[in-house]
């Protein structure tokens, strides 16, 4: 069994042989200067969604990486604007982080790394760039990767865009406009370092990190398409001028998530932060259903009713789950459809699920609507969704309101009755009458 997905090395889709062979993933993480984002959540989710794919169907060792960023140029200007040193600004962000991430349902990687915790090691790496000459000191005690050293800088994009998409920092004291910093000399904060106070180049940080953790070849490295160039493409070039490898040649990107058509942008004040719009009613799993109804390489343009419709659609496979539990049987053979073998496409396995939703409906065959049943939560769990019961109510407190409200429709006092009803609604309790009595579940 072969997973096909894209990558952005070589422009088509590579195949990944995933049952029997090890599996290694690195996934560019958060910087921590402020609390994620709505489009920092997309990338979380779409790489975990296929860690857990790998998880359920690889035999053999699987080991995932995604680093999170504890010094950057961004922590050190939201230290110096908010007051704080740098270490409070990421711990603070941190703890957000962490909620962000119990809140999404993600599974914890095989290692989450700080990157400051690796600094001796860089210190290393860029040792072995000098003396290669692929790397050179400036009078200012800057240290600059050369591309000038390579036969090819435009791994991941053409070189004649680059003038055009990516602003170039000419500093005076580089050999090529297009060089770029692995070691900043600071006068302000900064670590020591063999060439005085400073703080290190954002490339060459995910580069120690995936080489101490991975080593020189791994399975895919992941992020999102704006990190594509110049991060990820500089990160090869440090792998090929130490070590001479690319370290993999898949490359994965999720696609941009733009606000009614626009990048999200602190210059245009539509950045909407995770921690702001996951409540009750949206919760993580409605995010889940958002970011995975449209194709991870895909723009996907947020708005407030693409999340209503998630929401809807989210409340439909709850409803599902709790209504019809009975039909469960763990020993039911649990059939996966192959949507996610052709580029992880994940809007077409959920409208698959759907259809295999009206498909147990209609079916009066039991073992059947075992199968089917039991095919769907497995596949919805594999997804990522949690589908956990949110009501704050017990059964004895859901069981007293529904038999009240029984009552009170027995005796037409419907106004009184309808009250009820939409109390275990905004509690997540919805009631369906039929010819018998009544049935509650939760949504």
């Amino acid at each position: 069994m072969k997973l096909k997905i894209y990558s952005s090395l070589s422009k088509k889709n590579e195949e990944i042989s995933f049952v029997d062979e090890n599996i290694s993933m690195y996934v560019c993480g958060p910087t921590l200067y402020n609390a994620l984002h709505i489009g920092n959540g997309r990338t979380l989710i779409v790489f975990d969604t296929l860690y857990r794919f790998f998880l359920k169907f690889c035999k053999k060792k699987i080991t995932y990486v995604r680093n999170i960023t504890d010094i950057d140029e961004k922590i050190i200007q939201k230290s110096q604007q908010s007051y704080k040193t740098p270490e409070e600004v990421v711990e603070e962000n941190y703890k957000l982080y962490n909620k962000d991430k119990e809140n999404l349902n993600l599974l914890t990687p095989n290692y989450e790394p700080f990157f400051t915790e690796y600094l001796p090691k860089m210190f290393d790496y860029i040792y072995d760039l000098i003396e290669k000459n692929y790397a050179y000191i400036t009078h200012k005690n800057n240290i600059y990767f050369s591309i000038d050293k390579l036969e090819k800088y435009d791994f991941l994009q053409n070189i004649e865009d680059l003038n055009t998409s990516v602003r170039i920092n000419n500093e005076d004291d580089k050999n090529n406009s297009k060089d770029f910093a692995i070691w900043k000399t600071t006068d302000g904060f900064g670590y020591n370092s063999p060439w005085g106070k400073g703080i290190p180049g954002w490339h060459m940080e995910c580069v120690v990190m995936h080489q101490e953790l991975l080593g020189n070849s791994f399975t895919l490295h992941g992020g999102g398409i704006d990190l594509c160039f110049p991060h990820h493409n500089n990160e090869i070039a440090l792998c090929y001028g130490r070590n001479n490898t690319l370290c993999t040649n898949i490359w994965v990107h999720n696609g941009l998530l733009n606000i009614k058509e626009e990048k999200m942008s602190k210059s245009i004040n539509n950045i909407i932060l995770m921690k702001d719009i996951i409540k009750n009613k949206f919760d993580g799993d409605v995010f889940r259903y958002l970011y995975l109804s449209t194709h991870y390489r895909s723009p996907l343009n947020y708005s407030e009713d693409k999340l209503e419709n998630s929401l809807k659609n989210i409340k439909k496979i709850r409803e599902f789950k709790f209504k019809y539990n009975n039909f469960l049987n763990k020993f039911c053979e649990s059939v996966y459809s192959d949507h996610l073998l052709e580029d992880f496409n994940t809007p077409s396995l959920l409208n698959y699920l759907h259809n295999k939703i009206d498909d147990f409906i209609q079916s009066i065959d039991l073992k059947e609507k075992q199968i089917i049943y039991t095919t769907i939560l497995n596949t919805l769990y594999m997804l990522g969704f949690n589908l956990s019961i949110r009501t704050k109510l017990s059964e004895k407190e859901i069981n007293k309101l529904t038999e009240q409200r029984w009552n009170l429709k027995k005796n037409k006092e419907f106004a009184e009755s309808d009250k009820i009803r939409t109390l275990l609604h905004n509690n997540f309790i919805e009631i369906e009458d039929t010819s018998y009595g009544y049935i509650w579940f939760y949504v």
